[in-house]
């Protein structure tokens, strides 16, 4: 679940909405790590219930900052 505090009229004071999200780790990598090897991800997707809005109604990816897949 995503929580969103919409701050209005103020933070204290505002609304917190609650929205469905799904979180997809794409884009797997192995490298060396501390004396052995490790599984990773390079890359998030995350993708929103038809509750959230327009601003949220296409699926957001983020790339992670992994030194593993450099």
């Amino acid at each position: 679940m995503l929580k969103y505090n919409t701050c209005e009229p103020n933070c204290a004071a505002g609304n917190v909405l609650t929205y469905k999200v799904r979180l997809r780790l794409n884009q797997p990598a192995t490298g060396p790590g501390k004396g052995t090897f490790v599984n990773t991800f390079t890359s998030l997707t995350g993708t929103f219930g038809a509750d959230a809005g327009p601003a949220m109604a296409a699926p957001s990816k983020w790339v992670l900052d992994n030194p593993i897949a450099d």
